[in-house]
């Protein structure tokens, strides 16, 4: 329509005799926001943005409040005046940062999670630490982004969860490469725990190859049959193998020899299909292993 994303707002704005005792509630999507304060201070608005709803974060859209009398669309002070005062309330407000809605530059986004970080906000600490890992907008400290996820992943947010085990883990690192931030692998599987407790994937599946790679004792944790079983069902192959060896040994679930050569089975069957034929062989020789000495 005319006006394209903004057509609605405008057309609300110059509808003034809508608003009861001078005072109308409009919602607003985050990217629009500057455009709209324009548009209602111009059409005669007070704009604010409540004090109720600065805080809040995770919400596609806000809300501004408009009020009359506002400022004349000939007084361009007034105007000038208006649309600083609403932005000075929108820009105060915890998800205006967390989005860095209008800069132009990595550096003006990295600024504005480290407001939000500040304020203790975790998604700000989260895409700070993001930043951090990554040099965008600051220069790359892997000691301040895991300080940034713990705060973010004690606040709940999975994502720095799953961040911060990746960084414990060395995820992308050499074997041999003991530069940067400290491996712990037993401190990135509590992180990557807490993650897989909220369903996420990424963190089940990483949680499980600390398992699989022998890096933390699975018997530690009394969740770790479900997440490995459940990336099995995924079609994990190194899940399935230790899912056969937790089966065949009765570790956090019932021995099962039938159900580890199932799974013994589709393990082979998917090494052999991802090229690794010599580990594809070695689990259908232990296939037949166990088959004859059950017969």
């Amino acid at each position: 329509p005319e006006g394209g994303a903004t057509h609605f707002h405008r057309r609300f704005c110059q509808e003034a005799d809508i608003a009861p005792d001078g005072i109308a509630w409009l919602a607003v999507d985050w990217g629009l926001l500057s455009a709209v304060v324009d548009i209602c201070c111009g059409a005669g608005w007070r704009v604010e943005m409540p004090e109720a709803v600065r805080g809040m974060t995770n919400s596609p859209s806000t809300l501004l409040e408009l009020r009359r009398p506002g400022p004349s669309a000939e007084n361009a002070d007034a105007m000038a005046v208006c649309v600083a005062a609403a932005m000075q309330g929108v820009e105060d407000s915890t998800e205006y940062q967390n989005r860095a809605i209008g800069t132009r530059s990595d550096a003006e986004r990295a600024e504005r999670y480290r407001v939000s970080a500040e304020r203790g906000n975790p998604a700000g600490q989260l895409n700070l630490g993001s930043a951090l890992i990554s040099g965008q907008g600051v220069p790359r400290d892997e000691d301040a982004a895991a300080e940034n996820f713990y705060k973010a992943a004690m606040g709940g947010q999975v994502e720095a969860q799953v961040n911060l085990g990746k960084l414990l883990m060395g995820v992308g690192k050499r074997d041999d490469d003991e530069s940067g931030f400290p491996r712990n692998n037993r401190a990135a599987a509590e992180f990557l725990r807490m993650a897989a407790m909220q369903g996420h994937e990424k963190g089940q599946a990483l949680l499980v190859s600390l398992y699989a790679d022998g890096r933390v004792d699975p018997s530690s944790d009394v969740e770790a049959a479900r997440w490995i079983r459940r990336m099995a069902e995924r079609a994990d192959a190194d899940a399935q193998v230790l899912l056969v060896k937790m089966l065949l040994q009765g570790q956090g679930m019932e021995k099962d020899t039938s159900e580890a050569l199932l799974w013994l089975r589709r393990a082979a069957a998917l090494k052999s299909k991802s090229g690794e034929q010599a580990m594809a062989d070695g689990l259908m020789n232990m296939v037949r292993h166990l088959e004859g000495a059950g017969g």
